[in-house]
C-alpha cells in the first residue's frame, strides 16, 4: 500500500523523468487484481495530502475505463468487477465532492456498459439513493448524473423490442420517485444555483423517457409535471456573472413542451394555452438578459412548431401578430451574433464546418431562420409583404456604410433565404423555393457585386458564397456561367491573394458543389479551362494554413480534377502527389491533427490520376505514374500507424486495374519487372500480422494479390 502511495506521489511530478517512470510501475500494478482495492483504500485515507487522493481516484477512473469502456486486458474475474460496480457506487455517495466527481464520472462507463444486462440492481440502487439523498444537492447530482447519462440514448437509438424492455424497467423503478422528488424539489429553498441545476437534471431525464412514446405512467402524472412547469416557469429570471440561471432549465422544460406540441397534442391541448403564455413571457423576461441563448432558442423552435400546425393557426391572425414576431423576435436575432464572431476569431475552421450545416438549429441565429420559414410556409404573402420595405431599408443602409453597417446586410441573406427557401437539403440545396421573390434578381443586383468588390466583410462574402450554394439548382444558366467565366471566386482560391485564408474553404465548397448542377456538368467540356484555373490555385495553396488539410479544399481539387480534360490532367499529377506525400508523412507520424476527409479524397484523386495521368509527360522524373505511387504506398505499409492499410491497398488495386488496361490497349512499353517487385514486397509485408487488421482490410488485400497475379501473368505470358 504505501509503496503505491509513493508511486501515486511521483505521478504528480515536475520532473518528466521521474513522472514517467511512476507511470510505468502504476501500469504494472495495475494488473495485480488487488489493484482497485487498494486505490479506494487510498481514496478514503484522510490522513493523505488530497493531491494523492485524487491521483488514486484519478487512476481509478482511468483503469476502470481501460477495463470497461476500451476492453483492455486485465485478469478482473466477473466477481472482482462486481465487487468494483459496488465500491464505486458506494463511493460515489461517501467520498469527499472533489473526489466524487471523479467516481461520478466512473460509475458512468460502468453503468453505459454493464446496464441493464449485468447490473439490472443498478435501477434499483439510484432510485433509493435519489429519495435518500434528495436533502444533498451534491450526491443528488451524482445520481441525476447517472440516470440522466442512462436514458440520454433512448432519444436516438432506434425502436427495438430490447430497448422497450429497458425504458420499461427504468420508468417501472424510477419514474414515480423522479416525480415526487421533482414537485418537492420545486418547493425548497433556497433556489440557488445547485437546486436548479438538479431540477434541469430531473426534467432531462422526463424527456429521454418520453422520447421513444408517451408511456402510460408519464400520462397518467401529466398534471403534476405541467403544475411544476407552471410554476418554475413563473420565476423571476436570476442573475449570475456568468448569465441567466434558469436558462439550461428553462430550455429543458420549452424542449419537453415543444415535443408533446410535435407528437402528444391530444394530451398536452389542456395546458397548451397556459404553456404558451408562460414560455412567452419568459422569452420577453429573459430578451435583454446575457447568457439566455438557449432558452431563446428553444423559444423560438417552440414558437416556429406552433405556426406549421393547424390547431394553432388563430394565435398568428391576431392584427399586428406577425409584425411583432418578425420586428421583435426574428430580425433581432437573425444576424451573426457576438459568440458567432468570436468563434471565427478563435477557431475559423470549426465556424466554417458549424456554418455549413445551414442555419444550425443549435444556435439562436438557426433558430429565428427556422421561425421565419415556419411564418412564410403559412403566410407567405404576408411576410413577404411586411418584410420587402424591411430588406430594401437594410440594404439602403448597408451601402452607405458597408464596414459598420454589415449586420444589416447579413440580416438580408439571412431572411431572402428563409422565406425563399421553403424546404432543402445539403446534397441539392433548396428543393422547393418561393414564387414570390426571385433569386435571380437578388443574385445578379446583390449576391455576384458583393463577390466582385474588392474589399468586403468576410461574414457577407461568406453569406455570398452560401446563397449560391443553396440556389444553385435554381439559379439561370447564365448566372452559373458567369460565376465560371468570369472567375469570380478565383481570386479567393489565390494563395497569394490578401483575403481571409478562411474564405479559400468557403469559395471550394461553392465551387465543388456548382460542379454537381447538371448543366455544369453536361458542359464541363467547355470550362475546362477555368477548372484548370481552380486547379492549379487550389494545388499552390496546399502549402498555405486551412487547406491541405482541409477536406472541403480537397473535395473541391478532386472534383475540379474527375471534370478536366485527360490531356490537361498529366500536367498536374506530380505537383498534387508531391504535396500529398507530406500530407501523409504527417498523418502517419500523428504531428498535428489532419482531417481524416481531406486524405481520403487525397487518395481518390491519386486514383483518378493513375486512371488518367498513367503515362507522364516528356521530361518527368518518371516515364510512368505507378513510380511515384509505388513510393507512397511502401511508406504506407511501412508506418507504425496501420490506419492508412487500407488506402495503400486501395492506390494498389487501382495502379493494377490500370496496367492491365495499358496492356489491353497495346502499350508494352511498361515495365512489368516493376509491378513483380511490388508484388513480391506486398507478399512479404506484415499487414496480415496487425492487431488492428480488419475484414476490409484483409479483403482488399486478397483482392490485391488476386487482380496483380491475374494481371501481371496473364499478360506477361
Amino acid at each position: 500500500m504505501n509503496n503505491l502511495i509513493n508511486v501515486l506521489q511521483n505521478t504528480l511530478s515536475n520532473n518528466n523523468e521521474e513522472r514517467k517512470n511512476a507511470e510505468q510501475v502504476l501500469f504494472q500494478y495495475s494488473q495485480e487484481s488487488s489493484y482497485p482495492t487498494q486505490l479506494f483504500s487510498i481514496i478514503f485515507m484522510e490522513n493523505l495530502d488530497m493531491s494523492i487522493r485524487f491521483a488514486a481516484v484519478t487512476s481509478l477512473k482511468n483503469f476502470i475505463k481501460f477495463v470497461w469502456k476500451e476492453e483492455g486486458e486485465s485478469r478482473l474475474s466477473e466477481d472482482d468487477r462486481r465487487i468494483i460496480r459496488q465500491q464505486t457506487f458506494d463511493a460515489m455517495f461517501t467520498a469527499p465532492a472533489a473526489l466524487a466527481k471523479q467516481l461520478t464520472e466512473a460509475l458512468r462507463i460502468i453503468s453505459c456498459s454493464d446496464f441493464p444486462d449485468v447490473w439490472t440492481e443498478l435501477i434499483d440502487n439510484l432510485a433509493a439513493a435519489m429519495q435518500q439523498y434528495a436533502g444533498d444537492s451534491d450526491r443528488l447530482f451524482s445520481c441525476l448524473t447517472i440516470v440522466d447519462d442512462l436514458c440520454m440514448k433512448y432519444r436516438h437509438e432506434l425502436k427495438s423490442n430490447q430497448l422497450w424492455l429497458e425504458i420499461k424497467l427504468v420508468l417501472d423503478k424510477i419514474f414515480m420517485p423522479l416525480t415526487e422528488l421533482f414537485v418537492a424539489y420545486s418547493n425548497g429553498t433556497p433556489m440557488d444555483t445547485s437546486r436548479i441545476t438538479n431540477l434541469t437534471k430531473m426534467v432531462s431525464i422526463y424527456h429521454s423517457l418520453l422520447s421513444q412514446d408517451l408511456p402510460e405512467v408519464v400520462e397518467d402524472n401529466l398534471k403534476p409535471w405541467i403544475n411544476t412547469f407552471t410554476k418554475l416557469f413563473s420565476l423571476p429570471d436570476l442573475q449570475k456573472d456568468d448569465g441567466s440561471l434558469l436558462d439550461a432549465l428553462w430550455d429543458e422544460m420549452c424542449i419537453v413542451i415543444t415535443v408533446y406540441a410535435q407528437r402528444y397534442e391530444e394530451e398536452i391541448q389542456p395546458y397548451m394555452q397556459a404553456m404558451i403564455t408562460l414560455i412567452w413571457d419568459a422569452l420577453n423576461a429573459s430578451k435583454d438578459t446575457k447568457g439566455s441563448g438557449q432558452f431563446t432558442k428553444s423559444g423560438l423552435l417552440f414558437i416556429a412548431t406552433l405556426a406549421v400546425r393547424p390547431h394553432y393557426q388563430d394565435l398568428f391572425v391576431g392584427e399586428g401578430i406577425i409584425e411583432m414576431l418578425l420586428g421583435n423576435v426574428i430580425w433581432p436575432n437573425i444576424s451573426y451574433s457576438d459568440e458567432d464572431r468570436d468563434l471565427l476569431e478563435d477557431d475559423p475552421v470549426a465556424f466554417f464546418k458549424h456554418d455549413l450545416d445551414g442555419f444550425d438549429k443549435e444556435t439562436v441565429r438557426g433558430a429565428a431562420v427556422e421561425l421565419l420559414r415556419a411564418l412564410s410556409s403559412r403566410f407567405e404573402e404576408k411576410v413577404v409583404a411586411i418584410t420587402t420595405p424591411v430588406i430594401n431599408s437594410e440594404v439602403q443602409k448597408y451601402e452607405q456604410n458597408p464596414a459598420a453597417n454589415w449586420r444589416s446586410m447579413n440580416a438580408v441573406c439571412s431572411t431572402i433565404v428563409a422565406i425563399c427557401s421553403k424546404t432543402e437539403t445539403q446534397k441539392y440545396g433548396a428543393t422547393n423555393v418561393s414564387s414570390l421573390i426571385k433569386v435571380d434578381d437578388f443574385c445578379t443586383s446583390i449576391i455576384l457585386p458583393e463577390l466582385r468588390k474588392d474589399q468586403n466583410h468576410l461574414l457577407i462574402v461568406a453569406d455570398a458564397f452560401k446563397f449560391i450554394v443553396t440556389f444553385r439548382n435554381q439559379l439561370s444558366p447564365e448566372i452559373l456561367n458567369y460565376f465560371f467565366i468570369e472567375s469570380v471566386a478565383d481570386k479567393y482560391l489565390k494563395p497569394t491573394g490578401a483575403e481571409n485564408p478562411i474564405l479559400r474553404l468557403y469559395a471550394a465548397f461553392a465551387i465543388e458543389r456548382l460542379l454537381t448542377v447538371k448543366i455544369i456538368r453536361d458542359n464541363k467540356a467547355s470550362l475546362n479551362q477555368y477548372l484548370l484555373t481552380f486547379s492549379d490555385n487550389l494545388i499552390a495553396s496546399l502549402s498555405q494554413p486551412m487547406s491541405c488539410d482541409n477536406c472541403y479544399v480537397l473535395k473541391c481539387l478532386y472534383r475540379c480534377i474527375t471534370y478536366l480534360q485527360p490531356e490537361t490532367i498529366a500536367s498536374k499529377c506530380l505537383a498534387f502527389t508531391e504535396i500529398m506525400q507530406s500530407l501523409i508523412d504527417v498523418a502517419l507520424k500523428k504531428t498535428i491533427l489532419v482531417d481524416t476527409l481531406a486524405v481520403h479524397f487525397g487518395f481518390e484523386t491519386i486514383c483518378w490520376f493513375i486512371k488518367k495521368a498513367y503515362i507522364l509527360p516528356n521530361g518527368s522524373r518518371y516515364q510512368f505514374y505507378h513510380s511515384y505511387v509505388f513510393e507512397t504506398i511502401y511508406n504506407l505499409l511501412k508506418s507504425e500507424n496501420r490506419d492508412f492499410v487500407p488506402y495503400a491497398l486501395q492506390l494498389a488495386c487501382a495502379l493494377v486495374e490500370q496496367y492491365g488496361h495499358e496492356i489491353e490497349q497495346g502499350n508494352d512499353r511498361i515495365p512489368t519487372d516493376d509491378y513483380e517487385a511490388f508484388f513480391g514486397n506486398l507478399i512479404n509485408s506484415n499487414i496480415a500480422d496487425s492487431g488492428t487488421t480488419t475484414n476490409r482490410i484483409v479483403w482488399r488485400k486478397c483482392y490485391c494479390y488476386r487482380k496483380i497475379h491475374y494481371k501481371i501473368y496473364q499478360f506477361k505470358a
